[in-house]
């Protein structure tokens, strides 16, 4: 387990530095913080933070707020296994809440869990941008963590997988195959998960010089209904399509 005295030694600064850091103090210079806020990273101390501090709270409420649109996921049944077990070790309570996939009934879920006095509270959210989860993790009270949701200016209080070297993967497996006509289903709303995926996928079309003409995205919300209707109409269009790009929160729909 890594300790902040790893942090420390491998920052090269003092043990009391690296806590001023993470409490947020202002005395530290911007170099100082940068170095250690990498070694971090690198180390995985802030999610072992994270646990130590899901152990000591004295309060014993533990929320979990999921979207209804994970249900379907295959990780969904590990993820409420792992968290109540969890929970049931260090003798706390899980709450568990979920949402319909918007940003408002998210919001209200949030609401929830803080009214019922959680100490820790973990979010899977699917409609809310980096932003206004950065914005929550401000202003909350309970120690927020977002699981799958990538922050720049809070990076300790995320649990997220990077996708850029799976996105890389797709992209040359469909230069590969000689796919033409890709749909990429998403909400590329600004802030959405789809949008920054979809600008990963942009990237790695270039990188590889997959012309731009080869896909196209078809706007469409993160939930099974929109999911639906998004893939019928390109089944049913008359322009072919080769290949289908997409979330799991989507792709699940045509799988059913």
């Amino acid at each position: 387990m890594v300790k902040m005295t790893d942090v420390a030694r491998h920052a090269g600064v003092s043990i009391a530095t690296v806590s001023r850091v993470l409490s947020g103090a202002n005395v530290v210079s911007p170099d100082t913080h940068k170095r250690v806020m990498d070694v971090i990273a690198e180390t995985g101390y802030a999610i072992n933070q994270t646990a130590q501090s899901l152990s000591t709270q004295s309060a014993e409420n533990i929320g979990l707020l999921v979207s209804e649109a994970v249900y379907k996921t295959r990780y969904f049944p590990e993820l409420i296994r792992l968290t109540a077990h969890f929970a049931q070790e260090h003798n706390k309570k899980l709450i568990i809440t979920d949402a319909r996939a918007d940003a408002e009934d998210e919001r209200q879920g949030i609401a929830r869990l803080e009214n019922q006095q959680c100490a820790v509270i973990l979010i899977m959210s699917v409609s809310m941008g980096s932003a206004e989860l950065g914005r929550i993790i401000e202003r909350s009270a309970a120690d927020i963590i977002l699981i799958n949701k990538r922050l720049i200016q809070n990076p300790r209080h995320a649990i997220w997988v990077d996708y850029q070297p799976c996105i890389l993967r797709l992209v040359e497996m469909l230069t590969r195959y000689e796919r033409d006509d890709i749909a990429i289903l998403g909400d590329f709303s600004p802030g959405t998960p789809d949008c920054e995926i979809i600008e990963q996928f942009r990237c790695a079309a270039r990188k590889l010089k997959l012309p731009r003409s080869k896909y196209h995205l078809v706007p469409c919300a993160r939930n099974f209904q929109a999911g639906r209707m998004a893939m019928s109409g390109l089944l049913s269009g008359k322009k072919s399509v080769s290949a289908v790009c997409s979330g799991q929160v989507i792709l699940a729909t045509v799988l059913q």
